[in-house]
């Protein structure tokens, strides 16, 4: 690796710029007209954690700072670096497939700014929980007198459900109907959340996760083990 060509890069493991390695490197170069466009392909390694990643480098003989004289060129790397907010994915152990999937579909739709997408897909974490878990609806309070519940078979009403069956505390089902409102509001008004507000949601969709399917499982067993020695 030491005789390879190194650039510097933003490496999603070491949450900094550090010295990559050029693995592989496929160019291609066009003209039209006098402009002279390139383009560069890489296969890259970080030489910290020795994790890979694909940069892509573009250009044109026209891409010149006019006060420096130095040639700027255009650079994309995939994964996607999002502005120093890219987020790893979290693998739960008890949890659902589907469940799973979804949430890792709306990890990548946040790390790539699919902002609207990210919030749709927070929404439909909660929707599938509720799904794997067969809660169809829930008591919903009346806004002007909380003592009149009506059974609600929407979102609303299957957060309460989770909370009525046991899963959530009240406080937390709180917090999982502001993911609700989220996602409404990106689906239907068509309105994109800022990365701070995905970011506290996300953080709220995987504690979620962890509590239902990993801390509730450990509980289970601790409690077997210390009932039944097994």
């Amino acid at each position: 690796m030491n005789d390879q060509i190194t650039i510097k890069a933003l490496c999603l493991s070491c949450k900094n710029r550090t010295k990559h390695s050029i693995l592989n490197q496929h160019d291609i170069f066009k003209e039209d007209f006098d402009i002279r466009f390139g383009f560069s392909y890489q296969t890259i390694q970080c030489n910290g954690c020795e994790s890979i990643s694909f940069r892509e480098t573009w250009g044109s003989s026209d891409d010149y700072d006019p006060e420096t004289g130095e040639y700027e060129e255009s650079e994309a790397l995939y994964p996607k670096r999002l502005d120093n907010v890219y987020r790893e994915k979290v693998f739960f152990e008890n949890i659902p497939p589907i469940v799973q999937r979804i949430y890792f579909e709306t990890v990548e739709a946040f790390n790539n700014n699919l902002r609207m997408l990210a919030a749709a897909g927070i929404r439909a974490i909660i929707e599938s929980i509720c799904k794997s878990e067969g809660i169809v609806n829930g008591q919903v309070p009346d806004h002007s007198n909380p003592e009149i519940l009506s059974t609600k078979n929407n979102l609303q009403g299957k957060i309460f459900g989770l909370h009525q069956n046991g899963f959530l505390t009240e406080s937390h089902s709180k917090a999982l109907h502001e993911l609700r409102f989220l996602g409404n509001k990106a689906i239907h008004e068509i309105s994109a959340p800022d990365i701070n507000e995905l970011i506290l949601a996300l953080d709220i969709a995987e504690h979620t996760l962890k509590n239902i399917y990993d801390v509730s499982q450990s509980a289970d067993k601790l409690k077997n083990k210390r009932l039944f020695g097994i």
